[in-house]
């Protein structure tokens, strides 16, 4: 018998029982330092995917189809977030935890609630108007309870009700950035990749306060390290604390899931992934040592869809709003006189931004949509800033 390489190990086909073995303790820098060391271990972390981030496997201890929950969080736009999620990327089960599902306040949370009685035999077991969230976006929190069928203990889901879309109420109000970690139906994003996964470091996004003692405390004790801000000597170039961003940016640790038996949403991924944010206080120019996180809705006539801009400063808001003002103008020339919203004419000639002030007109057949054109728009505006940093 043949004496085996170390490179043998890690053969998936021939050597799978040790192979997983074996990845399932390394952390994510160590699986992606041995994808660049030569050619035969280049595709590691793609087959690692199926297995080691499986997420109907992760989901199922709260769920019996994983698949239909996916199915129905894709149709009424809900994403996981806490707990759960951050369990995924950090391949750990915590058996206490509980599956936190935000969901706008509305149809789509009624509709939600429906699935997971009736499809999921979950009962609703209380309804707090004032969770103990600390999240100023959060209407309610309804949660639910079952037996599990494999050892009999309580199950809960808790149904987060929000006033916004729901990853605004996420990046908004959490605490720290290592639960900033979202589950979509079809991928799942990590916004603070970096600290939380490699360093298993957290930084504050809120002001000092005891309501977060238990919180920290619970963190702590399973291995993060908790700091207000990012030390100098922290501030790398590939580092997630950047001022202005976006969920699916270049600082997201992303996983694509198998859709091959789940429904696929109505809501393009480019919604959710262009939900821009910013981070205050990332030069600690402020009194006050932790970041903030600013994020608000961006609506236009020419966007199917509502996004997320960052503060009332961002300088991609006004890159953003000036492209679809000029698209809605056109829009609303094609229309007849008549028909047009009250005041048009004179707004067009004050040139005012209508992305503020106009929403909710009646649009005739033909009016076009331009959600498509976020990405290339996002980019041309990327490559403006770059330049503008090197003029300065």
């Amino acid at each position: 018998m043949s004496k085996l390489s170390f490179l043998d190990v890690f053969h998936l086909e021939s050597r799978y029982p040790v192979f997983d073995g074996i990845c399932s303790q390394l952390p994510i820098d160590s699986i992606v330092a041995l994808t660049r060391t030569c050619k035969r271990l280049s595709g590691l972390y793609q087959s690692l995917i199926p297995r080691q981030w499986n997420v109907d496997r992760h989901l199922r201890r709260f769920v019996r189809d994983p698949q239909l929950f996916r199915s129905e969080m894709g149709k009424y736009n809900a994403l996981v977030s806490g707990s759960v999620a951050l369990q995924f990327f950090e391949r750990v089960v915590w058996r206490e935890s509980d599956l936190d599902v935000f969901i706008e306040e509305g149809e789509n949370a009624g509709a939600f609630h429906k699935y997971l009685t009736e499809k999921e035999y979950y009962k609703l077991n209380t309804t707090a108007f004032f969770p103990g969230y600390m999240m100023s976006d959060i209407e309610q929190v309804k949660t639910y309870t079952r037996k599990s069928k494999l050892d009999s203990t309580e199950l809960k889901v808790q149904i987060i009700l929000t006033r916004c879309i729901p990853v605004q109420a996420i990046l908004k109000g959490f605490y720290s950035t290592v639960v900033v970690n979202i589950i979509a139906w079809n991928k799942d994003y990590a916004i603070f990749p970096l600290p939380t996964f490699v360093h298993h470091k957290g930084y504050m996004l809120k002001p000092q306060s005891d309501h977060y003692t238990k919180p920290l405390e619970k963190y702590s004790g399973r291995g993060w390290r908790f700091q207000e801000a990012m030390s100098p000597e922290e501030r790398i170039p590939n580092q997630p604390i950047q001022q202005e961003r976006r969920v699916g940016d270049e600082f997201t640790w992303m996983i694509s899931f198998d859709t091959s038996n789940v429904k696929w949403s109505k809501t393009p991924d480019l919604v959710l992934e262009y939900a821009n944010f910013m981070i205050n206080n990332v030069n600690q120019t402020a009194r006050q040592k932790h970041y903030t996180v600013e994020s608000e809705e961006f609506v236009s006539e020419v966007l199917r869809y509502r996004y997320l801009r960052g503060g009332s400063t961002s300088t991609w808001m006004f890159f953003l709003g000036e492209k679809v003002d000029e698209l809605t103008r056109l829009e609303l020339l094609k229309m007849a006189p008549e028909a047009r919203p009250a005041g048009f004419q004179g707004e067009i000639a004050k040139g005012t931004a209508l992305y503020r002030c106009m929403t909710g007109c009646e649009k005739p057949d033909g009016w076009t949509y331009s959600d498509d054109q976020i990405p290339k728009w996002y980019e041309s505006w990327r490559q403006s800033e770059m330049e503008s940093k090197k003029g300065n």
